[in-house]
């Protein structure tokens, strides 16, 4: 009985010290911008996968969506939204947000948010209604 004891301790132990060392790991710590993934940039935890998030790159600042890796997906692939193995691409859905602080985003969408449908965005910390468009350039 000690003895499995040992073995269970000793196993949890490696495994609570596994996650220390590979340190955040269930956070994002990238940004996909405009401008491509940036980063990476430290996340207490506040930020998780798709939430706005910002970077910057030779002193511009380019506001995107919280992402796991430098290869930009989000967890399960780099589609954005909908599942694993879809064949959802980048242009089916709206990933923009047209507001009175212009065009916002990319932002994740699962497919349940279509063009004109009522969407919010956020710039400098400050939310912004809008409607949902398909790209930047949807003045």
């Amino acid at each position: 009985m000690k003895r499995s004891l040992r073995f269970f301790m000793g196993l949890s132990g490696l495994l609570m010290m596994s996650g220390l060392l590979c340190g955040q790991g269930g956070v994002p710590r990238y940004c996909r911008t405009d401008a491509g993934v940036l980063g990476p940039y430290p996340n207490d935890g506040s930020v998780k996968v798709g939430d706005a998030c910002y970077g910057t790159k030779n002193g511009q600042r380019y506001e995107g969506v919280a992402v796991m890796s430098k290869s930009g997906g989000g967890g399960d692939d780099d589609s954005g939204g909908g599942s694993k193995g879809s064949s959802t691409s980048k242009g089916d859905v709206p990933r923009y947000c047209k507001t009175d602080a212009g065009v916002l985003g990319p932002y994740p969408n699962d497919r349940s948010v279509k063009v004109g449908d009522a969407c919010y965005g956020t710039k400098n910390g400050q939310r912004y209604e809008g409607v949902a468009v398909m790209s930047k350039a949807d003045n």
